[in-house]
């Protein structure tokens, strides 16, 4: 099952709110992308699309797909 929520990754800043408040073990991937920058994106086979990182993310950087 694919995740709903997704990740602009571009305004992802790193600051792991959505990691660190997260209810799912595994469900967000910490890693650095090829500048070093400290990236957070979705594990979809973990997420349960709970909606708690969208509200949580600083930088609207989390968000519903609505398929479209």
């Amino acid at each position: 099952m694919k995740s709903i929520i997704k990740t602009h990754l571009e305004l992802c800043i790193g600051c792991r709110r959505c990691d660190e408040q997260c209810p799912v073990e595994n469900a967000n991937i910490v890693y650095r992308d090829d500048d070093g920058n400290t990236k957070v994106k979705i594990n979809e086979e973990k997420c349960a699309s709970c909606g708690r990182c969208i509200a949580l993310c600083p930088q609207k950087a989390r968000y519903y797909d609505k398929g479209d």
